[in-house]
């Protein structure tokens, strides 16, 4: 599994990913904070040069390359995605330049929506010391709750569904 960045999310990511049994793989601009991640985590760094010959299982982008406003970038070419599943962060566009080259090449993409959701699930069950009501509204009544709350979104803003 290939992890862009080497923040917070990242790290979270890394450390999940690694407990769960995955190799993990480490790609940032920052190459000390991706070797010390690497390091942390179990895993390898890459360097980006790698990326347009090596190939994973899947790619997770946890850098904001690609967030709203700047929602026109991606954190790879298409020629750096050798993967069978993309995962963004991102929630805000829905769907990234990342996700939509993903698309192109046929490979399988997972929106940061999806997290997004997931924490708000897993939020409200620690709170609310009972189960998340995940069915009592549809998924398209959860997911413009999740943008509008990423910044306000209206019809006209960009992201919204």
């Amino acid at each position: 599994m290939l992890i862009l960045g080497a923040g917070g999310s990242a790290r979270a990511a890394a450390f999940a990913l690694s407990r769960a049994g995955a190799g993990v793989y480490i790609c940032a601009r920052r190459e000390v904070a991706a070797r010390e991640l690497a390091r942390a985590a179990g895993g390898e760094t890459v360097p980006r040069r790698a990326l347009r010959t090596k190939s994973f299982d899947a790619i997770l982008n946890a850098t904001p390359v690609g967030m709203y406003p700047q929602a026109e970038i991606s954190p790879l070419a298409g020629v750096e995605l050798h993967c069978r599943i993309v995962m963004d962060l991102i929630y805000r566009p829905e769907r990234t330049q990342l996700l939509k080259l993903a698309a192109q090449k046929r490979i399988a993409t997972v929106s940061g929506v999806e997290m997004f959701l997931a924490q708000g699930f897993a939020q409200w069950e620690m709170w609310m010391k009972r189960p998340a009501p995940q069915n009592a509204c549809g998924e398209q009544s959860w997911r413009l709750c999740v943008l509008k709350s990423a910044g306000g979104a209206r019809r006209d803003s960009p992201g919204f569904p």
